[in-house]
This record gives C-alpha cells, structure tokens and sequence, in this order.
C-alpha cells in the first residue's frame, strides 16, 4: 500500500487537488505558491523518503482559528525548518 501511496504519480494527483481547492477563490494562498515552485523535486524527494522509510515530519503546532459564525476550526502546522524533509525551509 505504501508503494501505491508514496508514488510520485500519487502524490502528484494529491498536489493537482491541493491546488484545484486552493484555486477556487482565484487566488493561491502564499503557502501553495511557495509549495509550488520545484514541486516536482520536492513531491520526489517526499516520495523517495516516504519509501526507504527516513521522512520524519515536523513538529506540529495546534492553532485555533474562529470562524465568521462564531464555530472554532482545530489546524495542526508544522512549524518552519522541522521535520527530515529537506524541501521544507523553502515551503514556509
């Protein structure tokens, strides 16, 4: 299964939807346009360290974001320069 999940072709089909929801506003987010730049290289270094087992993520920060009808939304983050992904100080 995690051959299938870790393929470049899969994580790039997870990367076209990242980026279909992103758009629907007709404007990237920051994160999405910084993501962007070299994401083939970086979707094959996550895929290569996703098979031979060294990704290690990043430490996740919980942040609690309200919403416009007063409802709270729970996102964990990664904070900048975490985790063994060496594609990630340029992501934040």
């Amino acid at each position: 299964m995690l051959n299938r999940v870790a393929a470049p072709s899969a994580l790039a089909a997870a990367w076209a939807d990242v980026l279909l929801a992103d758009a629907r506003d007709e404007v990237l987010s920051t994160g999405v346009q910084r993501f962007g730049k070299g994401v083939e290289g970086r979707l094959a270094e996550l895929s290569a360290q996703l098979l031979d087992g060294s990704y290690e993520p990043g430490v996740l920060t919980e942040v609690v974001t309200t919403d416009a009808d007063g409802g709270e939304r729970v996102l964990r983050v990664r904070a900048c320069g975490t985790g063994s992904w060496s594609g990630r100080s340029s992501a934040c």
